[in-house]
């Protein structure tokens, strides 16, 4: 890589050196960087729960699933995503009468190569037989900052509203490390 640079006439001071070499390989292969995706993608399935976390609860009844993913960049420094889920069980219920529905999207936006700025909103719906249907609604933004390649810390405010119930409003901060 180094000859390909100099060839090109792009070095300041005639080349890498020993810092400028593990600089580059830290960009290259440690540096975190968000996943990017383009293009959609649609998913079917049956669920079948094989283990309950409580041994007094039943398994749920095998349901159908249901996904569909659609992202797409705006631009080099932002990304837009739509997450719809979809599930019923396959039983007399089956559809209208007993379903869950997730929809999510999210945005995110490279401020500076060490700063995001991400916003997302999450509506779930879930609908039980002769039980009203229960929906909420989840907004929540935040930024992270890079301090290192496997260190970040992150802030983010969320609203929260179920159905019947009092909005609810918190704030998050967190060090998080990366582990690989």
């Amino acid at each position: 890589m180094e000859k390909v640079i100099a060839e090109a006439g792009m070095f300041v001071h005639g080349g890498f050196g020993g810092v400028g070499t593990m600089r580059a390989y830290e960009v290259l292969y440690e540096e975190r960087v968000n996943q990017r995706f383009i293009g959609w993608w649609v998913r079917t399935g049956v669920e079948f729960q094989a283990l309950t976390p409580y041994p007094e609860r039943s398994r749920r009844d095998p349901g159908l699933s249901l996904r569909l993913r659609y992202s797409r960049p705006v631009g080099w420094k932002s990304q837009f995503g739509i997450n719809a889920e979809y599930t019923s069980p396959v039983t007399g219920d089956f559809g209208y009468d007993n379903f869950g529905l997730r929809i999510s999207f999210d945005y995110l936006y490279e401020v500076t190569n060490r700063i995001d700025f991400t916003l997302g909103n999450i509506t779930t719906a879930v609908r039980h037989p002769r039980i009203e249907t229960d929906i909420t609604e989840r907004v929540h933004s935040g930024f992270i900052f890079y301090i290192e390649n496997r260190i970040n810390f992150s802030i983010s405010g969320n609203f929260f509203k179920r159905r019947g119930n009092e909005p609810t409003h918190g704030l998050n901060m967190a060090i998080e490390y990366r582990l690989r």
